[in-house]
């Protein structure tokens, strides 16, 4: 099997993911307020809306 690409080029593409993914995360805790008022949420329902997308990707990129 032969790996196509560049050292540099995998990192560019690694790191342009890491920012995009992390945006989306960071950008999705200010709009839980209007999802907690929007669906009625309890405080702890709310923390898990917010942690997970993060524990969810955090425990990808290890695998």
């Amino acid at each position: 099997m032969k790996v196509k690409g560049t050292p540099s080029r995998g990192l560019t593409g690694t790191t342009l993911g890491f920012f995009f993914g992390f945006a989306a995360v960071a950008l999705y805790g200010p709009t839980a307020i209007k999802f907690k008022e929007a669906m009625d949420l309890t405080p702890t329902m709310l923390g898990l809306l917010i942690a997970i997308p993060s524990l969810s990707g955090s425990l990808l990129r290890i695998l």
